[in-house]
């Protein structure tokens, strides 16, 4: 029988970094990997951690002990002579059992906090901590909007003070391509295929630094076969996860083309052709990655969260003194619309529900 394969983070690591992401397939050892990790520095070098997640109620005593509770943490660890992971009001401890089930909370290793709950971890001290693990900073069901990182800045600057060799390390899996981090720290995601890892130094000049980031986009090593349906390209093979979406079913270039668009989010960028379908009598929109948006002038019609100066072409949301936004409102509330794959109906559909272009 062949040994199972899981994640390792040593060949990422190998590059001294600031920050290290790594995203992937469901379940692929990435966590556990860090994990055991961390639990050595803190036993060893006494290089304490913070375990952050988005949201407090992620964080209690009860659900860290679980994610510390993986099958053979402390059997392919060697962390002896603790034999469990414990949390007691937000400190994370290294402790033992007896046979009667009584714990010993022994050495305390780490602590937990959130960013929901940043106002009050300011004000609180966290002596010796080095290393801070972000878990689940990619997520499909809401971030804190645009002060998102933010308060993630705030809460490691809370928790790391100014001690040196400090390592943020944030795990996620292949859920949403549009995360606020990467478009913060300048990752063009689009550009990492799996398997890969690339490296990448972020200028901060309004602190006169540079910061060493190091991103790995992982490898499969396994495949469930219990796993089905729209999630399982994401779980199995870590994939981006889709939607269902309309997808297109006729030739796009036999319909009249009556005017184009483009939209544009983060680093993706995506063309959308109003065409006329002249044996259904009606219009749609048809939406697939642009690949050349560097073509993209200024008497196009795009819409964009730039901060650069708007125009009247070049602006955030739809205008009614735009003959041409009139007609896509009346599409939108028709879901007249089509994709060329899943991938961009998902991501599109994205902002549709941001703008509200329903």
């Amino acid at each position: 029988m062949s040994k199972e394969k899981y994640y390792s983070s040593k060949k990422l690591r190998k590059v001294d970094c600031d920050y290290y992401i790594i995203i992937g397939q469901k379940s692929n050892g990435k966590s556990f990997d860090i994990k055991s990790l961390l639990l050595k520095e803190a036993l060893e070098e006494g290089r304490r951690f913070a375990y952050m997640r988005r949201w407090a109620h992620d964080r209690t005593a009860n659900k860290v002990e679980k994610y510390f509770s993986d099958e053979g943490l402390f059997t392919v660890n060697n962390f002896a002579p603790y034999t469990e992971v414990q949390c007691y009001t937000d400190n994370i401890y290294l402790g033992t059992r007896d046979d009667k089930g009584k714990q010993t909370k022994d050495l305390l290793v780490g602590y937990s906090v959130a960013l929901s709950s940043e106002a009050h971890h300011a004000s609180l001290a966290y002596p010796d901590v080095y290393n801070i693990l972000f878990e689940e900073f990619i997520t499909d069901s809401g971030y804190f909007g645009a002060e998102e990182v933010s308060i993630f800045n705030r809460l490691c600057s809370t928790v790391l003070r100014r001690r040196p060799n400090t390592k943020i390390y944030m795990i996620g899996n292949t859920i949403n391509r549009f995360c606020p981090y990467f478009s913060e720290f300048n990752i063009n995601i689009n550009d990492i295929k799996k398997g890969e890892i690339t490296y990448i130094t972020y200028d901060d000049t309004e602190n006169s630094k540079q910061i060493k980031i190091g991103i790995e986009y992982c490898e499969d090593v396994y495949t469930n076969p219990l796993v089905f349906g729209k999630s399982a390209k994401m779980i199995n093979g870590g994939e981006w996860q889709v939607a269902k979406v309309p997808l297109v079913r006729r030739d796009t270039r036999a319909d009249r083309l009556l005017f184009k668009f483009y939209v544009q989010k983060e680093y993706s960028v995506y063309k959308c052709l109003v065409l006329y379908a002249e044996d259904e009598q009606q219009p749609y929109i048809f939406v697939y990655p642009c690949t050349n948006p560097n073509k993209i002038t200024e008497k196009d019609r795009l819409f964009t969260d730039s901060h650069e100066m708007p125009t009247r072409l070049h602006n955030a949301n739809l205008t009614m003194s735009l003959s041409c936004d009139i007609m896509l409102t009346e599409l939108f509330k028709l879901n007249s619309i089509c994709y060329s794959d899943s991938l961009t109906g998902t991501e599109f559909e994205i902002i549709r529900n941001e703008r509200r272009w329903r």
